[in-house]
């Protein structure tokens, strides 16, 4: 296991015999539009967002509303000089996640603090306090890196079935 393994912000490339415009349809064809209203979160093989241009989409794992924190995906197709076609993957949480998770650490610290001037320095509880961001922080992590997993398995799946590039080596 490699530490960037752990980095809730990663950057990889997916190289594929097919032409730029047939890797870009091919990720199309695998990207539909948000669904707003369901019953119930259900995981799904296809992602959900849209194309920004010709060879640039912008999309996420699961639709909009969702519990499970998913991440925000940026995929472009570039063109290689041998032929084929190079597809650029980043991947970083969403801001209103990210932005979810500070307002649990302040809040944190100030029921920490609340409790420590309301009981004059002896609070009762200040260890599990103290422990609560922690555990949502590190439960976030975990949900998030697994939804990225997933999301890389899905791209390297897509572009498994294209032919190798001649001289590639694997």
């Amino acid at each position: 296991m490699n530490l960037d393994d752990l980095s809730l912000w990663r950057s990889f490339g997916i190289e594929t015999s097919w032409s730029p415009t047939v890797a870009a349809a091919e990720l199309s064809r695998w990207i539909r539009k948000p669904r707003y209203f369901r019953l119930w979160d259900t995981a799904s093989t296809s992602f959900v967002g849209a194309a920004l241009d010709d060879r640039t989409f912008r999309f996420t794992t699961r639709d909009p509303g969702s519990r499970v924190p998913r991440p925000s995906i940026t995929a472009t197709v570039d063109p290689l000089e041998r032929g084929g076609s190079l597809v650029r993957v980043r991947m970083q949480p969403p801001v209103s996640s990210m932005i979810a998770v500070l307002l649990v650490l302040l809040l944190s610290v100030f029921n920490y603090f609340a409790q420590q001037t309301y009981h004059r320095g002896q609070a009762p509880v200040a260890g599990a306090v103290a422990l609560f961001p922690l555990v949502v922080t590190v439960g976030y992590w975990a949900i998030l890196l697994a939804e990225m997993r997933r999301a890389e398995r899905w791209l390297l799946a897509i572009y498994k079935s294209a032919p190798s590039l001649e001289g590639s080596v694997d």
